[in-house]
Formats: structure tokens, sequence, C-alpha cells
């Protein structure tokens, strides 16, 4: 049997994620040869560039895409809310593994939550959507643009004393397993923030044409979080959004339910437009227009 090449990027989180999805793979197909093939993606070769100022969608997924077109690689791993909602037409999400905890972390060496920050407090992030979120709560802070990975961007908090505080994926966090005891690490309530459509969740993408491979990552997929997870990237597609736009999402499962709740900031915004839908879990697409729609017209 050939083996199975799984294209990643290159950062520590990124590797642990795909070997999360080998070690699954062995314990199915203790005997199926397993290569990791590291490829560099835009977002990785601008680093320290704002997001906001990368004219181009897909920054941290092209290359990888591209490699599996060309048949390089079989499998590619993707943090899902790096990954467009309109996939190639050759190209396939084969399976969404559990999801980690979706929500977002609040940093600091001094501050258990934001909400203790004095007044005119620098708050490093260089997520719009985080941004917004963190100013509709404290308008008087003071946001300072910031990239990088989970442990630059540590390093960079515990040497600039000016910065208070910062906002990271509490799935990054976990998955990455470092020791943050020096920090207060405080997971932020729905109402503080909406995570980024996908947060927490992994995509396997595979060639629509490759069958072998789609089976044998097909067990992989967990049914209620690739749910929810199509409502909330759906409601992004809807709303035209990427990276660079301010658009928060949550979907729950409960039982047979599930329960969207968003929050978008249309472009020179000052206000959002926020809202929540509640449908069966098996019309989750329909829920994340419904969702979008409702928001569109507020």
């Amino acid at each position: 049997m050939k083996p199975l090449i799984i294209g990643s990027r290159g950062s520590r989180l990124a590797l642990i994620q795909t070997q999360l999805i080998v070690d699954s793979l062995k314990k199915e197909y203790p005997l199926l040869d397993i290569q990791i093939r590291v490829i560099k993606t835009t977002g990785d070769h601008l680093e320290e560039q704002p997001i906001r100022d990368i004219d181009q969608r897909g920054i941290f997924t092209k290359e990888i895409e591209n490699k599996l077109l060309e048949g390089e690689i079989d499998l590619a791993v993707h943090s899902l809310k790096d990954l467009q909602v309109e996939l190639h037409p050759r190209l396939v999400i084969a399976a969404i593994p559990p999801r980690e905890d979706p929500r977002d972390c609040w940093i600091s060496l001094q501050h258990p939550h934001p909400s203790s920050l004095q007044t005119g407090a620098i708050v490093v992030t260089g997520s719009p959507r985080r941004a917004n979120q963190l100013l509709r709560k404290r308008p008087d802070l003071r946001i300072v643009p910031v990239r990088g990975n989970v442990e630059s961007r540590l390093r960079k908090l515990r040497e600039n004393r000016e910065w208070q505080g910062t906002v990271l994926a509490l799935a990054g966090i976990k998955r990455l397993g470092i020791d943050i005891s020096s920090f207060f690490c405080t997971p932020l309530s729905m109402d503080w923030m909406l995570p980024a459509p996908g947060q927490g969740a992994l995509a396997l993408q595979a060639r629509v044409e490759d069958k072998h491979t789609q089976s044998l990552v097909k067990h992989l997929n967990d049914f209620s979080t690739a749910c929810a997870v199509t409502a909330e990237r759906v409601f992004l597609h809807e709303l035209g959004g990427g990276c660079r736009t301010a658009v928060g999402a949550r979907a729950e499962v409960e039982g047979s339910r599930l329960i969207l709740e968003g929050i978008w900031w249309p472009q020179q915004a000052i206000e959002p437009k926020e809202g929540k839908v509640v449908g069966e879990i098996h019309r989750a697409e329909e829920l994340g227009k419904k969702l979008a729609d409702l928001l569109k017209n507020l």
C-alpha cells in the first residue's frame, strides 16, 4: 500500500494538530505508512504583517491546497477557521473531527479579566473581530495590532510591559500544552467574545476523486461538530467574511436542535448587528443563511 502523505503548515501548533490526526489514523490502521510534508504558506512568509493589510484570501491554506490539487500530498490538515468557505471544485472536506473548546481566552500577566483594566490600557490583537468585541465592552481601551504564533505572542507580552493583555484561541493553548502558569488565562464568555466561525475545529481536506483517502478518514468525522461549524461558516460566507472581517459566531448542539449566535460589524459600522436562530440540526446550512439574512435586514 502506498504511503498516505499529509500536508501541514510548519508551525508547532499545526504540526501538533496534524500529529493528532496521524495518531488517530494509526489506531485504526496500524500498518499504514503515513508521512507529513511541511508546506509554507503566504501567512507564514508574512508573519509580522497585519492580516488586514494582506490582500489575499486563504493566506494559511492556499499553498497547501495547491499541493493537494497537484497530487503531491493526499490529505491536508487545516485549522477550519483558516479555510475558505467556497472550496475549489476538485477539493472536499473529507472529515471534521470532534472540536476542541471554541472559546477565546484572555491572557495577561497582571489582570484576570479585561473588565479589570484601567482606562487607556493597551491590549494587543491583530483580529478585527476580537478588537471590536473588546472595544464594545471597553471603548476606553487602546488596541495595538500584533501577529505571530502563540509562543511569540506570549513572549512579546512578557517583554513589553506596556501591553496589558491579549486574546488567543483557547484551543491552540490547550493543544500546545504550554506552561502559561505565569499568566492569567481566562476563557471569555459568549457575551464578551463570540469566537471566529469554525474556531477550535480541524478540517481534513482531500481531492474529490480520491475516494480511497476519503474512506480512510471518514471515521474521524464528528456529526455534531460538522453541523455546528457548517452553520457558522455559511453565516460567515453569506456576510462576505474572511480574516479581515469582524464576524463572530457560535453554534451549539442540544439534542436535535442547533442554536446559532452571531455578531457582525458591516464595513465602516460603529455598532454591530447581532442575533440568534434556533432550528433542527440537519438544517445547519439553512440556519447559517437565516441568521445572515436576519442581520442584514436589521
